[in-house]
């Protein structure tokens, strides 16, 4: 079973089946930022992967729309796009002040 590890919140989370580690991030109660609902528009809950990319998902036609755009790295990623089959380790880049 694939796990992630969140930074900045030291939390692991053992992911669920197909999930996306947005979806797994909120399941666990991590304050991870989004706004379009998942779909891929508006970038908020990007991640960059720090350790475990080879076990990342290839991303969506959305998300290479939004990754071009922005010019992202390949490091970085929409944690609402992104589903892993091996453990990954990654830090949200847009944090709130709870954090």
């Amino acid at each position: 079973m694939a796990s992630v590890h969140v930074g900045p919140d030291d939390k692991q989370i053992v992911m669920c089946g197909s999930e996306t580690i947005l979806a797994a991030s909120l399941r666990e109660g991590i304050p991870h930022a989004y706004a379009c609902g998942g779909r891929a528009r508006c970038s908020i809950c990007r991640i960059s992967v720090q350790e475990g990319l080879e076990f990342c998902s290839p991303r969506s036609k959305g998300e290479q729309i939004v990754a071009e755009r922005l010019n992202f790295s390949r490091e970085t990623r929409l944690a609402c796009q992104t589903k892993i089959t091996g453990d990954v380790t990654v830090r949200r880049l847009v944090v709130d002040y709870d954090d």
